[in-house]
């Protein structure tokens, strides 16, 4: 027995998106759906519904291979990719082992060299609100950041340098940098710690 497909719909110019009568679905190329006379309602032999299949995930893969060209992305942010680009769970699942077999993908290494990098930036608190964005959690993030060793006090110590604050703030520009750096995640606490080598700067 063979395979019904259930729906075809316009993708957009180039691409239909088909569906199955067993749940998968997938864009296909015009051309492909011209060459295999495919149309709604009809049974399609199990060897084209196989080859069809097959052709899926090999485009499933370049897209993530694209996707990954010009920078890391996390597997939340590829299945979320691949999700709008039209492909099911399940040839999402397909590439995303694939990815993370051959190490194109890995959430952890991705999380290292973001918090290295910008170490010096955030708080912690900023670094894992920033990396939840990318689909890190936040156990993870902690996680590392004790084996990295992140010291908080560096990158409060670099944004004060940065925004040039010193004891020549008057009082509306002190409770103005205060609340600012509260806003980046620093407790009041570690500020005031800080700060207090300013001659009565709080």
């Amino acid at each position: 027995m063979g395979i019904y497909i259930s729906s075809i719909e316009k993708y957009n110019n180039k691409k239909q998106l088909i569906r199955w009568d067993n749940g998968i679905y997938y864009p296909i190329y015009n051309s492909m759906k011209r060459s295999n006379s495919l149309e709604v309602g009809i049974e399609v032999d199990d060897d084209v519904y196989e080859e069809l299949y097959k052709k899926a995930v090999i485009y499933a893969k370049r897209r993530a291979a694209y996707l990954l060209k010009d920078m890391d992305r996390s597997i939340r942010n590829l299945r979320t990719k691949l999700k709008l680009d039209g492909y099911c769970p399940e040839i999402i699942d397909c590439v995303i082992d694939y990815l993370v077999t051959h190490k194109w993908v890995d959430d952890r290494n991705l999380a290292i060299n973001y918090i290295e990098y910008n170490k010096h930036r955030y708080s912690k608190i900023m670094l894992i609100t920033k990396l939840k964005e990318k689909g890190i959690s936040s156990d993870t993030v902690l996680e590392l950041l004790e084996e990295i060793e992140y010291d908080e006090s560096v990158a409060l110590d670099h944004i004060i340098s940065k925004k040039g604050y010193d004891a020549n703030l008057d009082d509306k520009q002190k409770q103005k940098a205060i609340r600012y750096l509260m806003s980046q995640g620093f407790s009041y606490s570690d500020i005031s710690s800080r700060l207090a080598s300013f001659d009565d700067f709080l």
